[in-house]
């Protein structure tokens, strides 16, 4: 019989480092503990199965349906006993059900007997911070962080698990035996997403096997808060393709300045975020992890945003000289490059 663990996120909670890991690891996990990380609908520029939602988000169930047949025989192919997938956009409601559907009329004949759902979560203030960082260097991200969101919805995480729940309640075929784990991220604590995933999800590869491969797989790298609200900046005057070079160019000027900004988000920003998401957080590690609300403030981290807050107050002045000397930077590069394929943004 065979184990099924899907992966879908949270996007920011070390999911790329996890794919890398597994798709550069598939030979070794296949061969000495039976896990398989398909080649099947595998985006090799992400290491994920990207084209799986890919497919459906284009309407294309035949795609899909053709992708999961595939799969199967690969998994009949390797004699594998445990198979994961991985995709970060099946997070999305409406591209995990249908994968779910199509997954549930393709298994009926085939020996799988439990399917576990994993999912990371941050707290949320650190989840929107580094979801902005990451959606102002790849989708244009104009708008201050005061006004960023993401998808409000998903940030409830008692009620997507719950959602989560209904999903599987309403596709899957309840002879398959389906199990939700979700693996919140401690916020105060070094956490290696990789490590986890191997020592408390597969449980079934002794961690001492691959510990010294463990540290090769790190968070991608974030641009600094300066360059981040350079490119914000830059952001609002212009569209510039492709994106990999502005960030490149950016993490190059990081890395010979001394950043000063640590955060983007206020103490008081912090504290209005969980106050908006506190009794979602209170019900969900009550019901999912039994114990007491672990996404809050401690009163050290109050004290070290403050002191933070005070000292951007201190060195305003420098902090915009720094941002202003990056979005000179982008802007004569992308004038130099690119000329007239940069077309000027207007905003209201």
């Amino acid at each position: 019989m065979i184990r099924f663990i899907l992966h879908i996120g949270y996007p920011k909670t070390g999911t790329t480092s996890l794919q890398k890991f597994l798709c550069e690891h598939r030979s070794y996990l296949i061969k000495r503990h039976k896990i398989l990380y398909p080649k099947t609908a595998l985006d090799k520029a992400s290491f994920s199965h990207f084209l799986i939602p890919a497919s459906i988000q284009i309407n294309r169930l035949d795609i899909t349906h053709s992708l999961v047949q595939q799969m199967l025989r690969e998994i009949d192919d390797t004699e594998a006993k445990t198979v994961v997938l991985s995709s970060e956009f099946l997070i999305y409601p409406n591209l995990l059900k249908p994968f779910l559907t199509v997954l549930n009329s393709s298994v009926k004949t085939f020996p799988i007997n439990s399917l576990e759902i994993v999912v990371y979560l941050r707290r949320q203030d650190l989840f929107l911070e580094s979801t902005y960082k990451q959606d102002v260097k790849e989708e244009e991200v104009h708008s201050p962080i005061s006004s960023y969101n993401w998808i409000p919805m998903l940030l409830y995480y008692d009620r997507f698990l719950y959602q989560l729940k209904q999903l599987l309640d309403e596709t899957i075929d309840k002879k398959i035996k389906t199990t939700i784990i979700p693996r919140p991220i401690p916020p105060r604590e070094r956490f290696n997403t990789v490590a986890d995933f191997i020592e408390n999800v597969l449980q079934s590869v002794p961690s001492s096997e691959i510990k010294a491969k463990l540290n090769q797989y790190k968070e991608n790298p974030s641009l600094s808060c300066e360059s981040t609200l350079a490119l914000r900046r830059f952001n609002q005057c212009f569209s510039f393709s492709p994106r990999n070079v502005l960030s490149d160019l950016l993490r190059n000027v990081d890395s010979k300045r001394k950043n000063i900004l640590r955060y983007l988000y206020s103490t008081q920003q912090r504290i209005e975020i969980l106050a908006k998401y506190e009794k979602s957080n209170i019900k969900f590690f009550k019901e999912w992890i039994s114990s007491s609300n672990l996404f809050t403030l401690s009163l050290s981290e109050i004290d070290q945003f403050k002191l933070h807050d005070e000292f951007v107050k201190a060195n305003h002045k420098k902090i915009e000289e720094e941002i202003e000397l990056r979005y000179k930077i982008l802007e004569k590069f992308a004038k130099n490059v690119t000329g007239a394929k940069m077309v000027p943004q207007k905003f209201t």
